[in-house]
């Protein structure tokens, strides 16, 4: 694999055209900036920074750090300086336009050391988008033109914001610095028309990385570690990562190599080896959910389920419907404010639905001063029925009973006790 080698170059400031790409052992690192008062607030979702991440790790180059920043100037400038200090490649998003909180272009300038200059190609476009389309343009888009001297300009054919392309020298190194706007289908289109064919063109092949993960249900993150002990040291290939949310925890296997095959050969005797290891606990890969996965089985056996949902949980019958919107399996949920006996429920399932499965939400209940919950499968002479514990933080309680009930259909159709 070939990668560029970061050099000390002076004055802050280099042409791209000059950069000099050469064989490197160490990996380039990516930092993305995202730049806006309404990414910093919570206000509005950064997804071009996701996006981006994808990006990169398609063409085998990791993102180490991803930065939020409001637009205030000296913010922005701070933000930059530490990015090219620490990553070989900075993306920036945002922060391209006209009005006056639009500060990225100066930021970068200020940066490198250097002037901002009119860029002409840029202004008689960005004239042309206007006279187009039929709006009027105010003297201050003339600053959308204004660009750091001795970069390059990203066209955007799209907007009236282009994009910079210029490499910044570092401490002991030099970064090259990718300025996109914000709107997303802009910025997509520059990428790809421009960004990935130069760092392409810089870094030749740097391979590609592949992600893996496997779901788990039914232990926490610290038990599900202590089975795996030597996996998730840091520093290993593939490297594996481990997450909780939601009561579901996630096994993250990610392989860097030439190919895509390349790193499957890597990820596929780690994932079993997971699988050997876990076992049941294991329940779908790759985003898979337990409502997805129970759907597909009941699918495959050509049976049709009904919920009585008497624990409050009506979020089985959201995940149900969204996992088999056109019913095929899932054939609807009978929510009881009382609850009933569970002789009771079935009956009102039956007389409800001509299903060959119904699955029994029992109400929450104390038993010996902790909070339990009945779980019942009904599939027409067989039952089974288990007792879960209520434990959790109040805004996962819901969301665990339901994954627990869920997890005990498959398990139970896994283990053929329907």
């Amino acid at each position: 694999m070939q990668h560029a080698k970061c050099i000390s170059l002076h004055p802050a400031c280099i042409a791209p055209e000059q950069l000099v790409t050469q064989s490197l052992q160490s990996e380039p690192v990516a930092e993305i900036i995202a730049i806006g008062d309404e990414l910093a607030s919570g206000q509005r979702l950064d997804t071009n920074s996701q996006w981006l991440s994808q990006q990169l790790g398609d063409i085998g180059i990791r993102v180490h750090f991803h930065t939020t920043v409001v637009d205030e100037l000296e913010d922005i400038q701070d933000a930059i300086d530490h990015a090219r200090d620490r990553a070989a490649i900075v993306i920036t998003s945002g922060g391209l336009g006209p009005t006056a909180d639009d500060l990225t272009r100066q930021a970068i300038a200020s940066v490198a050391g250097v002037p901002l200059e009119l860029h002409e190609p840029s202004w008689q476009h960005i004239q042309h988008l206007f006279a187009s389309r039929n709006r009027t343009m105010t003297e201050n888009n003339r600053v959308q033109a204004m660009l750091p001297k001795n970069a390059n300009v990203i066209f955007n054919e799209l907007g009236t914001a282009p994009g910079i392309d210029i490499v910044l020298s570092a401490t002991n190194t030099i970064c090259r610095l990718f300025a996109l706007p914000g709107v997303p289908y802009e910025l997509k289109l520059m990428w790809d028309e421009y960004v990935l064919p130069q760092l392409q063109e810089q870094f030749g092949e740097p391979g590609i990385i592949v992600h893996h993960s496997i779901h788990c249900f039914g232990a926490g993150e610290s038990e599900i570690q202590s089975r795996l002990p030597d996996l998730i040291d840091r520093g290993r290939t593939p490297g594996v990562g481990i997450t909780a949310s939601k009561a579901t925890i996630t096994l993250r296997i990610s392989a860097h190599a030439d190919s895509a095959d390349d790193c499957r050969k890597l990820i596929t005797p780690v994932a079993q080896r997971i699988r050997d290891e876990l076992g049941d606990l294991v329940f779908g890969e790759n985003g898979q959910t337990l409502d997805q996965v129970v759907v597909s089985q009941l699918a495959e056996r050509q049976q049709k389920l009904a919920v009585v949902d008497m624990g409050g949980c009506s979020l089985v019958a959201q995940w149900l419907h969204s996992a088999d919107a056109q019913g095929e399996v899932y054939v609807g949920t009978i929510s009881l404010a009382v609850p009933r006996d569970f002789d009771k429920a079935l009956e009102l399932a039956r007389q409800a639905f001509d299903v060959d499965l119904v699955l029994i939400i029992g109400p929450g209940f104390d038993h010996q001063g902790h909070a339990k919950r009945d779980v019942m499968i009904s599939a027409n002479d067989r039952r089974v029925r288990h007792r879960f514990p209520i434990a959790g933080h109040p805004s996962l309680v819901i969301q665990r009973s339901v994954k627990q009930a869920l997890n005990f259909l498959r398990l139970s159709i896994e283990r053929g006790k329907l």
